[in-house]
């Protein structure tokens, strides 16, 4: 089966287009690790404990080199009639190489700014999604509250009362059966 020139360069771009997709892809993984604390210093410690960290790191690694290698493999179905070529291997390779030399530097560099930043929105984001339920749950307390006071809380107070009197009465009339003026 000939493969032609024009097929080879299309196929060669859409390679390295994959390999710049998949560091963009790696390096939002590792922004997604810092913003869960899991830095290079757990991969990189020479204490011999263990950290469970790894696992995540491990696991999410792991999925991430499955998921590259299922677009590869659609990119060379597509592009070569899925016959494996080395050159879009190479060419996938140089891509990504290519992006975390260039552009994967600089977002490393900023990485831990990048994951406080969308902390900090993912705060306001959910202080804005939750400001209306908070005032809610305040309104309704502070509505069931009147509501107990003006109502059960009235009635409650009566009772109260009344039982104090009775006691006082009962008090006072024994009081009055031990003490006798004459």
């Amino acid at each position: 089966m000939e493969i032609w020139i024009r097929e080879q360069l299309i196929s060669i771009v859409a390679s390295s287009v994959l390999g710049i997709i998949s560091g963009i892809s790696y390096d939002i993984l590792k922004i997604f690790y810092a913003m869960l604390g899991i830095g290079r210093d757990i991969v990189c410690e020479k204490k011999r404990r263990f950290d469970p960290r790894l696992i995540v790191v491990f696991m999410l690694d792991f999925v991430f080199c499955l998921l590259v290698t299922a677009a590869y493999a659609i990119i060379t179905y597509a592009f070569s009639y899925g016959q494996f070529r080395w050159y879009m291997l190479v060419s996938a390779t140089v891509g990504f190489a290519a992006y975390m030399a260039t552009l994967g530097r600089i977002t490393a560099f900023f990485t831990e700014r990048i994951a406080r930043l969308i902390r900090r929105g993912a705060k306001r984001l959910v202080i804005i999604l939750f400001a209306p339920l908070k005032l809610t749950s305040r309104l309704i307390v502070k509505g069931a509250s009147a509501l107990y006071v003006s109502s059960v809380g009235k009635i409650i107070m009566k009772l109260r009362e009344d039982k104090r009197r009775r006691y006082t009465e009962k008090a006072f009339d024994e009081l009055h059966s031990l003490v006798r003026f004459e």
